[in-house]
């Protein structure tokens, strides 16, 4: 990323931050402001646009007149929102999803709520939300905390909490997936074990498939972690997009191309050439060394999304690929009253 975006990420975060929050008794976080919707400061505008030059986060209980879409027409059509939520001085965003033509035969709609935070440390997703059950991403303290809302921050990790001018950065958590079923209201506050993953993020603008060109914060969350650190024999990684001005904007699942969906026997292989040839999503971004030892190729775009990762020097090099990816930058101006109903549904013990 250039200095001149590094300037401009510090300047809006400090800029954006104090008009937001100077009424408030518990202001959020200014890396928060990476996770919400904004505005823009002419009305028929909307971010990305070339006439949005300036803009302003949305308020909690606004609604933010437009939402955000993967651009697909019919049965596959996927609106959300990313909506600032404040409960008991804690500050969430909720981000809900609905499959606009599927309907669920019991909630009437089909869809699910993701809920992310700031910790000491990290922008982070706590956990999510779907008509069968409710995910919850705990941390190693959870013990010490088992009834806290803490102890869902800075597990699965999107990036940092504190260092806005970083463009990079790495590391591992030791954390653990509490399910619980549709009907479970109660339930141990802590899972049995936990798990190491390896995370990664960058920082650096992105054009999206919609055309539109955003600062972007994108993280990796690995399914495991070696002992020595890095992703080790990991398999599978899901990617997130943060767009500043939209918040979560995009979604990637990779697999490596040895994986075999162990329900379906299909291939990693299968799963990526739908992928590209659906055009759902562009070129996806592509990684960056970071002196830990893991390298990337660029990424090939020839009938897959493809990359090359050796995840130590000494480890062989394994081909990964685009197996499932969501881009919702397609924007569709008018109320969410629909989405905002929806982010009721996220579990109060995210902000216990």
């Amino acid at each position: 990323m250039t200095s001149i975006v590094r300037a401009f990420i510090v300047l809006t975060l400090s800029g954006l931050c104090a008009p937001w929050t100077s009424a408030r008794a518990s202001p959020p976080p200014a890396a928060f402001l990476f996770l919400i919707q904004q505005r823009c400061d002419v009305p028929t505008a909307l971010p990305g646009d070339p006439a949005c030059r300036t803009m302003r986060p949305v308020e909690p209980g606004e609604d933010p007149l437009y939402r955000l879409s993967n651009g697909v027409e019919g049965e596959g059509r996927i609106d959300m929102v990313n909506l600032p939520i404040e409960r008991h001085g804690k500050w969430r965003v909720v981000s809900p999803d609905a499959h606009v033509n599927v309907t669920d035969k019991t909630t009437g709609i089909k869809g699910g709520v993701s809920v992310e935070g700031v910790g000491a440390r990290f922008i982070s997703v706590l956990g999510s939300w779907s008509p069968v059950a409710v995910s919850h991403f705990t941390n190693a303290a959870c013990d010490a905390m088992p009834d806290n809302s803490d102890r869902f921050l800075d597990s699965w990790v999107l990036g940092p909490a504190q260092d806005n001018t970083a463009t990079a950065g790495h590391g591992e958590t030791r954390s653990g997936n509490l399910t619980r079923y549709e009907g479970e209201t109660d339930g141990p506050g802590c899972p049995a074990r936990l798990r190491k993953a390896a995370y990664s993020w960058i920082r650096q603008d992105y054009t999206y498939r919609s055309g539109r060109r955003f600062p972007s914060l994108v993280s990796v969350h690995y399914s495991a972690a070696s002992p020595l650190g890095g992703p080790g024999e990991a398999e599978q990684r899901e990617r997130l997009y943060l767009a500043w001005g939209l918040g979560l904007a995009r979604w990637e699942k990779w697999s490596r191309e040895d994986w075999r969906n162990p329900k379906t026997g299909e291939t990693a292989l299968d799963q990526a050439r739908r992928v590209f040839v659906s055009g759902r999503c562009n070129t996806p971004i592509g990684d960056r060394d970071q002196g830990d030892g893991v390298t990337y190729s660029a990424v090939s775009s020839d009938g897959t999304y493809a990359e090359t990762i050796r995840t130590a020097p000494d480890s062989p090099a394994h081909r990964w690929v685009l197996t499932q990816c969501q881009d919702y930058t397609s924007l569709r101006a008018g109320p969410t009253r629909d989405l905002q109903q929806m982010s009721a549904g996220a579990s109060p013990e995210f902000w216990r």
